[in-house]
């Protein structure tokens, strides 16, 4: 196995531990999306927050030609009353 897919293997077992933790408040369901090339990967969060439905990307690592894999924490998307 090359370095390149050693990587891949290791952010999509780490992002699969964190989508794996209960959230504490709500009915958040989390999931590990990754796209087809295995070069994007993102934590998403779905599910209702008390009376509010939420549905937010958490975390994006994206793979980039001669830079390694770049990892952007985020908590946006919607939330819907």
């Amino acid at each position: 196995m090359d370095k390149l897919e050693e990587y891949r293997e290791l952010i999509y077992k780490i992002l699969s531990y964190y989508a794996s933790l209960p959230y504490r408040y709500g009915e958040i369901n989390s999931k590990v999306i990754v796209s087809q090339d295995r070069n994007d990967f993102l934590l998403m969060n779905e599910g209702w927050e008390g009376q509010r439905r939420v549905d937010y990307c958490l975390i994006h690592v994206e793979g980039k030609v001669n830079f390694g894999f770049i990892m952007t924490v985020l908590k946006t998307g919607l939330l819907m009353n």
